[in-house]
């Protein structure tokens, strides 16, 4: 009696679901590697980094961010007692250990400021909106 088709065994099988599953894992793990780094380019153009969201509070996060966008993008707007404070923010908020140690009142003054230059902002986008309807 001849066997006209035959079917692989117990091993065969487990090989190639186990070389399959290893191919799938390693293929994930470098599609991963590739996503970490995209990642942490981009945290580091907004003026973090990757550790950040692991050891610090919210609202230290939030006020380096907004910190590192007053300074790059809106310094025109900004009062030299205001540059002055977001420096010293953002040098307190350089190293792990002085980040430890802000206080909420410190994020808070730097989102106090945030809030001017972005009513300061609408004010100015608003008026050019103005302007261009009476053109």
């Amino acid at each position: 009696m001849s066997k006209c088709h035959t079917t692989p065994n117990i091993r065969t099988r487990f090989r190639t679901t186990s070389l399959v599953s290893l191919l799938n894992k390693s293929m994930n793990t470098y599609k991963n590697y590739k996503d970490d780094q995209a990642t942490n380019g981009w945290l580091r153009s907004i003026g973090l980094s990757a550790d950040a969201f692991t050891t610090n509070k919210l609202d230290v996060v939030r006020a380096q961010t907004m910190a590192h966008t007053l300074l790059t993008q809106h310094l025109s707007l900004l009062t030299n007692k205001q540059i002055h404070s977001l420096k010293d923010f953002q040098k307190v908020a350089a190293t792990k250990r002085e980040r430890a140690r802000i206080t909420p009142a410190f994020c808070h003054c730097v989102m106090n400021i945030n809030a001017n230059i972005n009513r300061k902002l609408f004010k100015q986008h608003r008026m050019l909106g103005r302007q261009s309807d009476n053109a």
